[in-house]
């Protein structure tokens, strides 16, 4: 008996930590480097490359991946890629195709919808994709019917229970905690008499909870509910909160923080102060130099090694220059000109705005290049068709190549393109981001600020 129940139990320890396999049909990526990446944290958002291949003549990749629990996966290149959620021993067909060759936005890494082919009915995306797609239609009647609050409110807790239903039916744990988190991320949302309270929220999805730190439907929840918290704070802890980032004094932020109602166990509100610290590398409400030296007391001293590594992280995205700052010319391996303002063109070969404000630039380098230094940074990768290699071809100053991974694009904030910097001359930051030689919503244009820096 002893033997049979060791045999049974090695089995199902191999069932539950069996690969999964993914088989896609990308035909218009033939002969060029496949990637499966992993977000290491929902926080600084950093990928780790978990295995690459390259796309064959047929068009077809492959991926195994690693054993363990559901996971959210991103596939494709550094330009296109897309997300789909692995689940122990599944087997995924994945058409991966966009409707043109370059990517039609500005981002470096842009979102595409992947087709699953013949994907069984009881797979995490399976009822992930029904759910959404159901929910979109629901929510779309309420919208659109105009009901009055009372009938609002009861179609509104009709919807509830009937995912509350569908999640009790449900053997998978996962699909119920999404479920539990769609209905926050959705319906909760919604502006309506009788909605929830934010403390009655707090209780539902935070209060004696665990953190879900690799769960998107948690994840997602979590930044929209905390969101600018430092905003929610009274006057006085808020003032307190700043007087305790420039102490680093990890103590005091979190006595401070916990006064709110709304901010639970320990380990949740550290995890709110590390938001509270990326949200403002994005603002100007507490200096560059006191947000750098709280991510790393954080990195190096926080009880949680998920939030030491998470402060890591950010910290690596997160330059510390300031408006005003000397700038990194070393960086590039760059001597500047002397006594030159220093305009720096992020661009990505195969974005598509990229190529288009090429013109605009020659003719303001025409105009100002004996005055301006221009200079290029690029992201050095294959070019794919005679478009990419003509637009590269016209930039006639200086242009720098460096890898999609190279620190320069998370130490300067760059994730989309085109991305402008300006540097005066003295060697100063002066906008990050400038202006672009193409009018804005405003009409504005970098042309006025170079004829302003330059004129006697």
């Amino acid at each position: 008996m002893k033997s049979i129940l060791t045999l049974t139990l090695f089995f199902v320890v191999l069932s539950i930590q069996a690969q999964s396999t993914v088989i896609g049909f990308a035909p218009q990526f033939k002969q060029q480097r496949f990637y499966l990446w992993k977000e290491t944290d929902f926080l600084s958002k950093k990928k780790t490359v978990i295995s690459e291949t390259v796309v064959d003549d047929r068009g077809i990749f492959r991926f195994e991946t690693p054993k363990g629990p559901i996971v959210k996966y991103t596939v494709g290149t550094e330009d296109l890629n897309g997300y789909f959620f692995a689940e122990n021993g599944g087997v995924y067909r994945l058409e991966f195709i966009t409707a043109s060759a370059q990517s039609q936005s500005y981002s470096l890494q842009e979102e595409i919808e992947l087709t699953f082919l013949d994907l069984d009915s009881n797979d995490i995306n399976f009822k992930m994709l029904g759910f959404e797609a159901w929910i979109d239609d629901e929510l779309s009647k309420l919208h659109f019917e105009r009901t009055g609050e009372g009938e609002m409110l009861r179609q509104i807790t009709l919807l509830k229970l009937t995912i509350m239903k569908d999640a009790s039916l449900d053997t998978s744990i996962y699909f119920k905690e999404y479920l539990k988190y769609a209905v926050a991320n959705t319906i909760e949302n919604l502006n309506y008499m009788g909605a929830p309270s934010d403390f009655e929220l707090f209780n539902s999805y935070f209060f004696q909870r665990p953190i879900q730190y690799d769960a998107p439907h948690y994840t997602q929840y979590f930044e929209n509910f905390y969101d600018q918290f430092i905003s929610q704070m009274e006057v006085n802890d808020a003032s307190a909160m700043f007087r305790a980032y420039a102490a680093l004094n990890l103590y005091e932020q979190d006595s401070i923080i916990a006064r709110h109602p709304c901010s639970g166990s320990t380990e949740l509100r550290s995890l709110i102060n590390l938001y509270m610290l990326k949200q403002a590398m994005n603002g100007n409400f507490i200096p560059k130099s006191v947000i750098k030296a709280n991510l790393k007391l954080q990195s190096e001293a926080s009880p949680y090694p998920q939030h030491r590594a998470m402060a890591s992280n950010l910290l690596q995205k997160f330059s510390g220059i300031e408006i005003g700052d000397a700038f990194p010319f070393e960086s590039l391996k760059h001597t500047p000109s002397a006594n030159k303002p220093v305009y720096i063109h992020a661009y990505l070969p195969s974005n598509t705005r990229c190529i288009q404000e090429i013109g605009a630039l020659r003719k303001l380098f025409g105009a100002y290049g004996s005055k301006v230094e221009f200079i290029t940074v690029y992201v050095d990768k294959p070019l794919t068709n005679e478009a990419e290699k003509k637009a590269l071809s016209q930039i006639s100053w200086k242009k720098i190549a460096l890898l999609a991974d190279d620190p320069f694009w998370s130490s300067m904030a760059i994730s989309t393109f085109p991305y402008y910097l300006l540097v005066d001359h003295e060697g100063n930051l002066l906008n990050a981001p400038a202006l672009s030689p193409t009018p804005n919503g405003k009409y504005e244009t970098i042309e006025k600020t170079f004829f302003d820096l330059i004129k006697p």
